[in-house]
Formats: C-alpha cells, structure tokens, sequence
C-alpha cells in the first residue's frame, strides 16, 4: 500500500469502526479527549491523525492498528451493497 492510499482506507476505516461500536462522531472525538470537527476531518480525509492520536483511537475502540489502516477492515465492518 502507497502512502496516497492509507489515507482513504484510513478514513474509511475509521468511519466503519466507529459506527460499528454505535458511536457518533461525537461520542468519538469526548472518548479521544477531542472535538467533533477533527474526527470529521479525519473521516473525510481533510487531516490526518497523528501517531499519538492513532494509538489512542486503537484504546477507545478496542482495535489494533492493522485493523484501522489495514485494507480489509471496512469490509469485514460494513461489507459494500451488491
């Protein structure tokens, strides 16, 4: 994976885990000590985290860090409608 490419399956990720946990872009951004406007950018490719925001994002949804920068996760979330 190229480094244009982890920021959309970032995102996308991202997204899919949280609303798999039934959180709101809120709920999120209190969870990470944050505000709602930098989850946003996150989710939407505007910013991008630092290292120190990825782990605590891997704390408060339960995940690894494969599972919100692997290519796979959003699928197995939040599997595409055929």
């Amino acid at each position: 994976m190229t480094p244009d490419q982890l920021g959309p399956v970032f995102c996308r990720n991202l997204r899919a885990l949280r609303v798999a946990k039934g959180w709101s872009q809120r709920r999120l951004a209190e969870s990470l000590e944050t505000s709602s406007p930098v989850v946003v950018a996150w989710e939407k490719g505007h910013k991008s985290p630092t290292l120190s925001s990825i782990s605590k994002l891997c704390v408060v949804l339960d995940v690894r860090p494969e599972d919100l920068l692997g290519e796979t996760t959003a699928d197995l979330v939040m599997p595409h409608s055929a």
